[in-house]
């Protein structure tokens, strides 16, 4: 019974919407999850243990590594005083173009995906101070810039 949500404390979650990965061996404990899973969540997928941990990998770098991303970008803009807020149309736009299927690859825009090398020299003089968003900075726009023709 694996439920693919994030829960925190204090925080109320539609359970309805949070998909819900059932593996069991034999039938019976495999029928008793499906009619609980199916009681709580209108998602409801069966598969085996291999299936379930390939998709915890995804779920990771959705989750985990994009809560990061977010925690850094936070960090920096609480430094530099502007407000964080300020990205919240961005970061819905992105997720919600995604979640309504648009393939994520051809979404990807930027200095890295164009080329433009001086707007990356840029950015990357202006992160001297922050040594863990320089590096991130130069390996996801490496990443990017070599996953992308320009």
């Amino acid at each position: 019974f694996y439920p693919l949500q994030s829960f925190v404390s204090g925080r109320t979650i539609n359970m309805s919407e949070v998909p819900i990965c059932i593996t069991a061996k034999k039938k019976e404990p495999l029928n008793l999850l499906l009619g609980l899973s199916k009681d709580l969540s209108k998602n409801v997928h069966v598969m085996n243990d291999s299936t379930r941990l390939k998709l915890h990998i995804p779920a990771v770098f959705i989750n985990n590594f994009t809560n990061y991303l977010f925690g850094l970008a936070k960090g920096y803009c609480q430094k530099e005083g502007l407000p964080f807020s300020v990205l919240n149309a961005l970061m819905i736009e992105t997720v919600d173009r995604m979640i309504n299927g648009e393939d994520p690859s051809l979404m990807q825009t930027g200095p890295a995906v164009r080329g433009d090398r001086q707007t990356m020299i840029s950015h990357i003089q202006r992160l001297s101070g922050y040594p863990e968003m320089k590096k991130t900075y130069k390996f996801l726009s490496n990443m990017i810039k070599n996953s992308y023709s320009v």
